[in-house]
């Protein structure tokens, strides 16, 4: 009877026991659980950090290509305006020749 008394009353404290580590366990799984949610938000925000600083840097670039382009294209326009202009000196007085009869062009 005593060595019956004695199993259950060991299978009572290996009860006890598992009931009393269960809060516990369960503590450190949702800690562990809280720990790697955490780990993956600073990931997460560390990788929008990255791309964002990445982006503004994007757009500076473009910003000054777009400047540079802007430049190249009026720079051309003036060129082109200067060019004709010569050009169109040129023909007048070729015609003006031509209409004359002189020798040399009186330009």
């Amino acid at each position: 009877m005593q060595a019956h008394v004695s199993s259950l009353n060991e299978k009572l404290c290996d009860l006890f026991l598992l009931i009393s580590e269960a809060p516990h366990c369960m503590r450190q799984g949702a800690a562990a659980g809280v720990r790697a949610q955490v780990s993956s938000f600073n990931e997460v925000r560390d990788n929008l950090s990255e791309g964002l600083r990445f982006y503004s840097s994007l757009q500076e670039a473009l910003t000054s290509l777009q400047q540079h382009v802007g430049d190249f294209c009026l720079t051309r326009r003036i060129q082109r305006c200067a060019s004709l202009d010569i050009a169109f000196e040129y023909c007048s007085c070729f015609l003006l020749l031509l209409t004359s009869g002189l020798d040399s062009p009186p330009c």
